[in-house]
């Protein structure tokens, strides 16, 4: 029996990002899929230049044969926070998609590894879909994508939801 767990970002209905979570007897995969302006931004915070997601870690198995590409990051914004309480990065792509940190003050939280957003093709056709080596469970499937989900807000939010500031600078004269 497969199990399927989608994590999904929608604004104004349309779907920036989505990622499919996908396990079956074959183990788990993920189908990222992306609109052409969040693969766009991604690519402008690097150089464009684009690299093997092997050259970076091992837990990403390409299906279908094609190697899996991610963009260069020239700009790292480290383990940043999501509304849920977790965390989340950018810069581990072929690591693991979930992974336990210790916090300075003594607690252990979960950090999502959204690297598969730097992945080469997901604005194009049906995404990218890559196998994740582990065993997974149900419960660990449904929430990892949960926290993805969480993630992937939290970044469409911090980093690319479109919002105006007005900035005033006023003076009152005292007689």
């Amino acid at each position: 029996m497969d199990l399927d767990v989608v994590a999904t970002v929608a604004k104004s209905g349309e779907i920036p990002i989505q990622v499919l979570f996908r396990r079956s007897l074959k183990g788990l995969t993920l189908t990222v899929k992306l609109l052409p302006k969040v693969e766009e931004f991604i690519r402008g915070l690097g150089s464009g230049e684009v690299f093997s997601v092997r050259t970076m870690g091992r837990h990403w198995l390409p299906v279908g044969g094609q190697d899996l590409m991610v963009y260069d990051l020239n700009f790292n914004p480290g383990i940043l926070p999501t509304d849920a309480g977790g965390a989340f990065r950018l810069d581990r792509p072929g690591g693991v998609i979930l992974e336990s940190e210790m916090t300075p003050t003594g607690h252990t939280r979960d950090v999502v590894n959204v690297s598969f957003l730097r992945l080469v093709g997901a604005s194009e056709g049906s995404g990218v879909t890559f196998a994740v080596q582990g065993v997974f469970t149900d419960t660990a499937v449904k929430a990892m994508g949960a926290q993805v989900e969480a993630a992937e807000k939290k970044f469409f939010v911090s980093y690319m939801k479109p919002f105006n500031l007005a900035v005033m600078v006023c003076t009152q004269e005292i007689p």
